[in-house]
């Protein structure tokens, strides 16, 4: 993962722009995509193509992360829903698609215990990775749908560089709002990043 200029998250490197693959990487790469061996870090899964933003929960409250700055020190300076909207002020849909998020993360994330919710975001020190996909917003991939999909969480330091990534948070947090009805807010359903599309 990249972050420069993309964001808190970063982006994913095609194998092209990693410059410390050798060639027997790149052939490792090959043979595993060939056979069945893409799947030894979890199972294989669409990348989707939305708009991705970090988010956590702070004193009960949803936050996001959209630099490194935004991470440091437990997120202490990480922003509210009301801030992400602002950020967006002039560009309607993007503005719009963000904020709602925003109030439909918290709406979840008020419905969950406060144990999965520590768990998942330790009050700051961990960022869980959302990818918003909304028909308003949409880059490449029209899916038609409006949907928050959850990536990992990843623990950070007082310096906002990474720790621990976390891979099964996504389903963790998926698998208790839907065990409680609250996976379809008012405008996204959220999913986790290995489930099926409903």
């Amino acid at each position: 993962v990249s972050q420069s200029r993309y964001g808190a998250y970063g982006r994913l490197l095609h194998p092209y722009e990693d410059l410390d693959l050798t060639f027997g990487d790149m052939k490792a790469m090959v043979q595993k995509a060939l056979g069945t061996g893409l799947d030894a870090e979890g199972p294989v899964v669409e990348k989707t193509d939305g708009q991705n933003i970090m988010f956590s929960v702070i004193d009960g409250q949803i936050k996001f992360a959209r630099s490194t700055s935004h991470l440091k020190n437990g997120g202490a300076g990480a922003m509210s829903t009301d801030d992400l909207t602002q950020k967006f002020a002039g560009r309607d849909k993007l503005q719009n698609t963000f904020s709602s998020a925003g109030k439909d993360l918290q709406s979840a994330v008020d419905d969950m215990s406060p144990e999965t919710a520590n768990k998942l975001f330790a009050n700051g020190k961990k960022f869980m990775s959302v990818e918003i996909i909304h028909p308003d917003t949409e880059n490449t991939v029209p899916y038609g749908k409006k949907m928050l999909v959850l990536h990992h969480t990843v623990e950070f330091d007082d310096a906002g560089k990474p720790i621990q990534h976390y891979p099964e948070d996504s389903d963790l947090m998926a698998d208790e709002l839907r065990s409680i009805e609250a996976d379809k807010q008012k405008e996204f359903g959220i999913r986790g990043r290995y489930r099926d599309w409903e």
